[in-house]
């Protein structure tokens, strides 16, 4: 089985309009395989951020091409999600997971899993420029899809859900990105307050406890689930925020320093700070943890300065910096992990033991950097299993 993934997802790509399959029981087939025991809680985190990768239920959630799959670390096992036999999974199909290919893999929460996606028709060229997108739900194995909201074009920029509300955030206009909420089934939506001439911008959100944190215009903000008692909490920038029930601690990485506030005094504090001349690259979450790499600043990856494969991963290996760091939020104890030799990814995420990740490659022409095949890191044992493009 081939498993590749871009390193990043286009919002603005498209695909066809046609309601989701609702199946009523799974079909019993040789073709669907028990998954097996896997040790699994709900997420204690939460964040907006769109992702490639996550762990579940079932394993560890992925796009395989454009078809969504998981693979179970107990079983070895890779499946697709959608447990129809009939179904071929992809763009052209029927497949509630279909559209996940242009926003991200679902997130469970619970005995379901919730996503959004984007819609068009692609079928009419007159047609080629109308979209529409939605957020979604469906049970464990793609079977009782629903589609809980849907618009006229307006893009949505991220989602996520506690188990009591879904948040998401939509552009409702030119300078004006706002938030959502409504209940787990869909109904009583309501949205942050925006005048028409208002300028609100959010870029990022998290939830915790009963209220919702968010930047708004480099300014860190939290309100009330129905987006009363706002309060302005400080100045940061716009970056991605998380939050940990477990730690009850939001927390986020700008300029290369992690930083971290206490929901109840509000008071910010600096959660980690590296070296000198070194900066935090490339921070996931897990139950009360965040992990990172650190390297140097003059390292860069992509962008204006556009590096090599070669050169990206030499100077992180020559200078012994081919580290994932994991920083325990209650008690801050620091805890480093050497990569295996010659592994290198940012796209990844965590699990007990477990790291699933997209490695980096280069690129055959030129030599760039490119995402390449997926791995699964057992972190205690210290085993690899890499598993090769192509291949499954």
């Amino acid at each position: 089985m081939k498993k590749t993934a871009l390193l990043l997802l286009p919002l603005l790509l498209t695909a066809c309009t046609r309601t989701p399959y609702v199946y009523e029981d799974v079909p019993k087939t040789d073709s669907i395989r028990e998954m097996g025991a896997y040790t699994w809680e709900a997420s204690a985190v939460s964040h907006s951020e769109t992702s490639l990768l996550r762990s579940g239920q079932r394993g560890f959630f992925f796009l395989d091409d454009d078809r969504l799959s998981a693979y179970n670390p107990a079983t070895g096992q890779t499946t697709y999600v959608c447990a129809d036999p009939l179904c071929t999974h992809g763009l052209s199909s029927d497949c509630v997971f279909r559209y996940c290919i242009f926003s991200g893999v679902p997130k469970q929460s619970g005995e379901r899993l919730f996503w959004w996606d984007v819609v068009k028709n692609l079928s009419e060229a007159d047609r080629i420029h109308e979209r529409k997108y939605r957020i979604c739900s469906s049970d464990l194995t793609g079977q009782a899809g629903k589609v809980l909201y849907q618009n006229s074009g307006n893009m949505i920029l991220g989602m996520d859900t506690d188990g009591e509300k879904i948040v998401f955030l939509e552009q409702i206009g030119e300078g004006q990105c706002i938030l959502h909420a409504m209940d787990m089934d869909g109904r009583n939506r309501c949205a942050q307050p925006c005048g028409e001439e208002e300028e609100k911008i959010v870029t990022s959100f998290a939830l915790l406890g009963e209220r919702i944190f968010y930047i708004e215009n480099g300014t860190l903000h939290s309100c009330a689930s129905d987006f009363s008692d706002v309060r302005q909490i400080a100045q940061t920038a716009d970056v991605m925020l998380y939050a940990d029930r477990e730690a009850g601690l939001l927390y986020w990485n700008a300029g290369g320093i992690l930083y971290a506030c206490d929901p109840g005094t509000e008071k910010v504090t600096v959660l980690y700070e590296p070296p000198a001349g070194m900066t935090v690259r490339w921070i996931t979450a897990s139950n009360g943890a965040v992990w990172f790499r650190q390297y140097g600043e003059d390292i860069v990856f992509g962008g204006a300065k556009e590096t090599t494969y070669e050169k990206y991963t030499g100077e992180i290996a020559v200078r012994g910096q081919n580290i994932l760091y994991r920083l325990d939020l209650a008690s801050g104890e620091l805890r480093e992990y050497a990569l295996p030799e010659g592994l290198f990814f940012i796209n990844y995420t965590v699990e007990g033991d477990y790291v699933y990740g997209i490695r980096l490659r280069a690129d055959e022409r030129d030599g760039s950097i490119r995402s390449g095949a997926h791995f699964c890191w057992n972190t205690a044992e210290g085993t690899l299993l890499d598993f090769s493009e192509g291949e499954g």
